[in-house]
């Protein structure tokens, strides 16, 4: 993702397509037009015709040899992500894609986001993470 990129929010009351105004670290992003208060939904990133920073990164990948699934599996087994390996990820993008139900929650007259709760499914009754979000100025400071 990179300054320009578009966002569509769909499937709620937020739905509509917003352009990223500046990505202040690895888990945010702000955008240049309000967006409404909702709950649920989801987003797509959509990249514009000539984006550079679109594709695979095959930094930190394992080469497999295996000519079947299980040989795979065996050599890759005991293989896992380190601490540094899993910071290079993506958090934006594996957070949508995440199988959950998400609430977000809106204060004052700017309707600014206070807070995002993260359940397992849409009964609200297993709580995966919550994120509070406070502001200097018009800035997410989280």
């Amino acid at each position: 993702m990179e300054v320009g990129d578009i966002v569509s929010i769909f499937s709620n009351a937020a739905a509509g397509l917003y352009t990223v105004e500046s990505i202040p670290n690895a888990t945010q992003f702000i955008v240049v037009e309000n967006i409404p208060n909702s709950i649920g939904g989801g987003a797509d990133f959509i990249y514009p015709a000539g984006a550079t920073k679109v594709g695979f990164n095959p930094n930190n990948t394992q080469n497999i040899t295996a000519n079947t699934v299980q040989e795979a599996i065996e050599q890759l087994d005991g293989y896992a992500l380190t601490e540094q390996e899993h910071e290079f990820l993506d958090t934006i993008a594996h957070d949508i894609v995440e199988d959950s139900y998400t609430v977000a929650s809106y204060l004052g007259p700017a309707g600014r986001l206070s807070n995002v709760t993260t359940y397992t499914d849409i009964t609200l009754t297993t709580k995966i993470r919550e994120q509070e979000y406070t502001y200097i100025g018009p800035r997410v400071n989280q």
